[in-house]
């Protein structure tokens, strides 16, 4: 019996086309390996929660742009992060704002620095004086003035048409002590030649003063603004009322100073009456 010594056909493999092979619908596409992912940049990476990472960046970034940013990001942030700020700044309180009694500008202790109060020169305290004698030139003759400011102690070469010294009166921190704000060089003890609160009614404190205060300072105003006032008050026939009173006061003025000129007049005579009477009687003496 004869065997078959043939063997079965061996089956190759192939590699399938891509139209055989392709994806079925529905299924996501693969990307090659060496293709690029999706970009990151305009998403903006968090900050690790570490203190360190934070407290560096704070120390880094100036203070007015830490407030500027924060105030301008903060209408938009999410909930979650204003209720994290809310409970993060609850022990936060401002520091109360001062008032400088020498330039009355308003000011916190923390940014009171070596410039923060700056005075102008005062026009009033000028004083021009005439120094040397006269220049003959070919304008024609004229005389050396300077002028004094009484302020600063500074003299400035002309008849003040260049203007104050150069820089500030006074250039300083900030006080709310009226002995530590003397500056002045023309001040004394008794009058520091600084302008008061009240007179430029500095956070309205003519309206919180006492109305007997009030009135105290009302009435010790210059003589020339009470004329002034009371001029502008009363009705037509006050005017009346002040001349018949002046004629009246004016009578009674005469009278009195015809009748100290009697007085005196009499006194004379009798005086010479006394002085002929004495001679006469030390004339017959002698005899």
């Amino acid at each position: 019996m004869a065997v078959d010594s043939e063997s079965p056909p061996v089956q190759q493999l192939r590699t399938p086309s891509p139209s055989e092979g392709g994806p079925s619908e529905g299924a996501p596409a693969m990307l090659p390996a060496d293709s690029p992912g999706p970009s990151t940049s305009s998403v903006p990476t968090p900050l690790d929660a570490d203190p360190d990472t934070l407290q560096a960046l704070l120390t880094a970034v100036p203070p007015k742009t830490l407030h500027s940013y924060t105030l301008a990001h903060i209408a938009s942030a999410p909930e979650s992060t204003l209720s994290a700020l809310s409970a993060f700044f609850s022990t936060l309180t401002p520091p109360p704002r001062l008032h400088c009694v020498r330039c009355h500008k308003d000011y916190v202790e923390v940014e009171n620095g070596d410039r923060s109060c700056l005075v102008p020169h005062d026009d009033e305290s000028a004083e021009v004086e005439r120094v040397g004698r006269a220049r003959r030139t070919g304008a024609g003759d004229f005389a050396e003035y300077e002028t004094l400011w009484g302020c600063c102690g500074r003299t400035v070469e002309g008849d003040g048409d260049q203007g104050p010294p150069d820089g500030w009166c006074y250039e300083g921190k900030h006080t709310t002590d009226a002995k530590r704000a003397r500056f002045r060089a023309d001040s004394t003890p008794t009058e520091d030649k600084l302008t008061s609160c009240l007179r430029l009614n500095c956070h309205d404190v003519r309206g919180k003063m006492p109305r007997s205060t009030r009135a105290s300072a009302k009435r010790a105003r210059p003589q020339a603004e009470d004329d002034e006032d009371d001029g502008s008050e009363g009705t037509e026939d006050s005017g009346i009322a002040e001349i018949a009173k002046g004629v009246s006061k004016l009578g009674k003025g005469k009278g009195k100073g015809k009748g100290k000129a009697k007085a005196k007049d009499s006194g004379l005579e009798d005086a010479a009456e006394e002085s002929s009477v004495e001679a006469s009687a030390e004339s017959q003496r002698g005899r």
